[in-house]
């Protein structure tokens, strides 16, 4: 437990690290970045692939406001079914903050994922001086394009590939739960959080033992 503990006063300390050493154009806090990071966890993803994917935006120099946790999530899950460098599905969104339109027409070049008409949309915003409109839609248009190039090639996943994908992901689930009774919480919920934490893993463990 003393680990654990340890483990989470850790993990905000690379938060806080990660945010002086990018200049945090992000705006975030280390605060957000742990509720961002649980709540990428808590729809499905590891904390670890949560928290990886949210530090690459920020040194991307993302600006996501609202649209974070979704742009986070969606970073995750493409680099974890793509193969791709999550560094560099960041630096895509990372664009987007520079200049909208032009990041989109990257986006376009590099990972096909956006349409003429898309651009095109934006492009007029940023003409109409809706700075702050263009980048909201050229994030969520990203955001979305990435999410169904997830979806496509997580149909197109073969059998074994997708027990594979299943089994990975449990695995590291399960020290995700051991190690989520460190990050910080109440004292009211931290002896409660310790035990469900470890019940998971250990229920988590069992399967994936049975699948070994």
């Amino acid at each position: 437990l003393a680990y654990a503990w340890y483990r989470g006063d850790a993990t905000l300390s690379e938060f806080n690290k990660t945010l002086v050493l990018s200049g945090n154009q992000s705006g975030l806090t280390a605060d957000r970045m742990l509720t961002l990071s649980r709540a990428g966890q808590a729809a499905g993803l590891t904390f670890n692939q949560a928290s990886e994917s949210l530090a690459a935006l920020v040194n991307a120099g993302v600006r996501g406001g609202e649209q974070f946790d979704a742009i986070n999530q969606s970073v995750a899950r493409f680099a974890s079914a793509s193969g791709v460098e999550v560094d560099k599905v960041a630096e895509a969104f990372g664009k987007l903050t520079t200049d909208p339109t032009s990041g989109l027409m990257a986006m376009a070049r590099q990972f096909r994922n956006v349409t003429a008409e898309q651009i095109a949309y934006v492009a007029q915003l940023q003409r109409s001086g809706d700075e702050a409109g263009a980048l909201q839609a050229a994030n969520d248009i990203a955001t979305k394009g990435f999410d169904e190039q997830t979806r496509r090639l997580k149909e197109n996943m073969g059998t074994l590939e997708t027990w594979a994908d299943k089994t990975g992901k449990a695995f590291k689930s399960m020290w995700d739960a051991i190690l989520d009774i460190g990050r910080p919480e109440s004292s009211a919920d931290m002896l409660a959080s310790a035990q469900k934490a470890f019940d998971e893993a250990d229920k988590k463990w069992q399967w994936y033992q049975s699948r070994s």
